[in-house]
């Protein structure tokens, strides 16, 4: 099997799991913040690189604490052109971070990912899950969404 390529392989979905994120989630790092140090992956583009040079389709990441999508595009690796198409990116949130430590959206979140074969072809859900108002432990279904193909998130019209 060549690398990157989909012949031999037992899954559509080749996934990649990191904990920082490789693309901007929640506007622009505060600078008073640098002592702590910042959430992107410092070697971010390399990964991307390297993760779609790999056939790499979907990228999982935490952090930010904020529930994520998003896809990244790139063209060439050091002159050498990629196949053309997109990298997913999937921003989890965060159960067990301190308050003061949330999101924007203010809520603890997580989510589960389901692999599907609907007649459609295959496809990727991810389910997210947000704390119930004015609870920091109990957890209820927020929405899911659709991936298609590596650009394409669509949000589901109902519950599972």
């Amino acid at each position: 099997e060549a690398r990157g390529g989909k012949e031999g392989r037992s899954s559509r979905w080749r996934l990649a799991a990191l904990h920082h994120h490789v693309t901007p989630v929640v506007g622009m790092e505060r600078f008073e913040d640098a002592a702590r140090g910042f959430g992107m992956a410092a070697d971010a583009e390399g990964f991307v690189r390297q993760a779609l040079e790999w056939g790499v389709d979907v990228v999982l990441h935490g952090h930010p604490h904020q529930p994520f999508f998003g896809a990244v595009k790139r063209t060439s690796i050091s002159g050498a052109p990629l196949p053309e198409r997109a990298l997913a990116v999937v921003g989890g949130g965060s159960c067990g971070v301190k308050n003061a430590e949330l999101g924007p959206i203010r809520q603890r979140t997580f989510g589960v990912l389901e692999f599907c074969n609907d007649g459609d072809g295959d496809s990727l859900k991810y389910h997210l899950f947000k704390t119930v108002e004015h609870s920091d432990t109990e957890f209820t279904w927020d929405a899911a969404y659709r991936l298609r193909n590596a650009h394409a998130w669509a949000r589901c019209p109902a519950a599972p």
